[in-house]
């Protein structure tokens, strides 16, 4: 359980840092 649970935690912040970039590569471009 622990192992899955760290899974979904680096998971989460794989996202959060995706969406992140894509906002600061929107903000740039307009």
């Amino acid at each position: 359980v622990e192992a899955g649970k760290t899974l979904l935690l680096e998971r989460d912040a794989i996202v959060d840092l995706a969406n992140h970039s894509k906002i600061s590569i929107v903000g740039r471009t307009c």
